[in-house]
């Protein structure tokens, strides 16, 4: 069956969104290279690793799919200036703005695989929904512990060390 066409426009879109993430990620770990803060830039990194990852997934299955995937021009992307000790729970939280908005993306992705009546979408991108809720749950967790960490220059090192284990 081939894949409709607002599905395959849909599905090109949330590859477009990976790779922004990817480049967010990348910006947020400059930023924290920057401020010598190289456990949060090695999570940022991983994550934007990760978001790379997740855009090959999305490429992968347009093609097995029968589409043609269409790689788009991004946009440059920079993370906020802080100082060292607002930084990591700024940025994680800036990490999950965008995380929180590709989850609405692949749910409305979702929505309109079930709308097609594409079942075979909609079970492929339970994985993509599952990797969200995670996500998510761990930039609250981090924001969380980032925040208690904030104005204490020792907590936020011991957070970068364990961050960068």
């Amino acid at each position: 069956m081939a894949l409709d066409p607002v599905i395959s426009d849909a599905l090109m879109n949330q590859i477009t969104r990976e790779r922004t993430n990817e480049a967010a990620y990348l910006a947020i770990g400059n930023r924290f290279d920057v401020m010598n803060l190289p456990g949060f830039a090695k999570w940022a990194r991983s994550a934007a690793r990760e978001e790379a990852e997740h855009a090959q997934r999305f490429t992968d299955y347009l093609i097995d799919r029968g589409g043609y995937p269409i790689v788009a021009p991004l946009v440059g992307v920079n993370a906020p200036q802080a100082d060292m000790l607002t930084a990591p729970a700024m940025l994680a939280g800036m990490a999950l703005q965008v995380e929180q908005a590709n989850t609405e993306s692949i749910k409305t992705l979702y929505a309109l695989a079930d709308e097609a009546d594409d079942p075979q979408t909609c079970v492929w991108l339970i994985w993509a929904i599952e990797e969200q809720t995670s996500a998510e749950r761990e930039l609250v967790e981090l924001i969380a512990r980032a925040t208690f960490a904030q104005g204490c220059p020792a907590a936020i090192l011991m957070l970068d060390k364990e961050m960068g284990a």
